[in-house]
């Protein structure tokens, strides 16, 4: 199988060796450049990756306007839900805010898989994720830890 070059080299008539020449030429003139430009451009794209993980800060209090949606299971005696069918649901008070997060994410994007958490994760933003973790992250009154 001819390589690319070869073909090149007899439509223009060129010897290969002269092709081949010219592009060691051309190699060795823009490595130094071009070593620069793909750093330069890897540091742009961390840097802009870099913006857009930033961790979103949660606020408790802003949290605990938006947790009506989970008090409903989430607060319920013996911690156990009777629709679509029984089972048990964690207790979230004094939970880690980094695992709430992480779990309210996989919901969302469906790694976990409730169709009810789903929902519920789905109509949530990242800062609102972040405030409902910093919420019942804080120890309450009466609650087993």
């Amino acid at each position: 199988m001819a390589s690319p070059l070869q073909g090149c080299a007899r439509a223009r008539h060129l010897p290969v060796s002269w092709i081949h020449a010219r592009i060691s030429s051309i190699h060795y003139r823009v490595k130094p450049a071009m070593k620069k430009l793909i750093f330069a451009v890897t540091l742009m794209l961390a840097a802009g990756a870099g913006a857009q993980a930033q961790n979103v800060i949660g606020n408790a209090a802003a949290g605990k306007s938006d947790v009506f949606m989970c008090e409903g299971c989430h607060n319920s005696s013996g911690y156990r839900v009777a629709f679509p069918e029984v089972y048990r649901v964690p207790m979230l008070n004094g939970q880690n805010a980094g695992y709430i997060e992480q779990a309210l994410k996989e919901y969302r994007s469906g790694a976990r898989r409730n169709a009810t958490m789903r929902a519920i994760a789905s109509s949530l933003t990242d800062q609102e994720i972040a405030d409902i973790a910093a919420y019942y992250s804080q120890p309450r009154a009466g609650s087993a830890q």
